[in-house]
């Protein structure tokens, strides 16, 4: 029921985002319309209101996956070039435990299923990312939840990915995705 009502909200947003390419104006990392068969249904801006925390981008595919893209500081002026500094660790456990908090939260259960760094071929070389997947179960109803974060532009880029409970996961257009931001993101 709760992730009907997201997918409601996802999709209700539509008329929110417009039909132009956003970009962020700190990194130049932009958010199109259209991105690897996914649309955008809205950005929101929270940096105005709590420095730190950016902007978050949000998209759907076919009423099956729901990604949002967040471009963001954290507060931070010192960020890492890369993931394998240490501070990338603290980062990533930072966000794996607000995952894990928020499903609690609502009553729901989460479970940390994969992990690992993963490279991108960008056309200004690889980008590794952290990636790590959930599955996070409510009334029985299991969906999986994935995460990737990595710096970028003296910024952090986090991907959260969600499908619906129960539905089967489209691996292609799922790496075509995150794929495609790690491009738009590389410097």
């Amino acid at each position: 029921m709760k992730s009907a009502r997201l997918l409601l909200a996802a999709l209700c947003c539509a008329t929110c985002a417009g039909a132009e390419t956003f970009k962020h104006a700190a990194t130049g990392i932009e958010c199109p319309d259209e991105l690897a068969t996914f649309k955008r249904t809205a950005v929101r801006n929270f940096e105005e209101k709590e420095p730190g925390l950016g902007v978050a981008c949000s998209y759907l595919l076919q009423n099956v996956l729901v990604a949002n893209v967040y471009i963001y500081t954290g507060g931070r002026s010192d960020l890492p070039k890369d993931v394998g500094d240490p501070m990338m660790a603290a980062i990533r456990d930072q966000t794996l435990k607000e995952i894990e908090a928020g499903a609690a939260m609502r009553g729901d259960s989460a479970r940390r299923s994969l992990a690992g760094i993963l490279p991108v071929q960008t056309d200004k070389g690889p980008v590794e990312i952290m990636f790590n997947s959930f599955i996070i179960t409510a009334s029985g109803n299991a969906r999986n939840s994935f995460v990737w974060i990595w710096p970028a532009r003296k910024h952090l880029v986090k991907i959260r990915m969600d499908t619906l409970p129960n539905s089967a996961i489209d691996t292609k257009a799922f790496r075509e995705f995150y794929e495609a931001v790690v491009r738009l993101a590389a410097e």
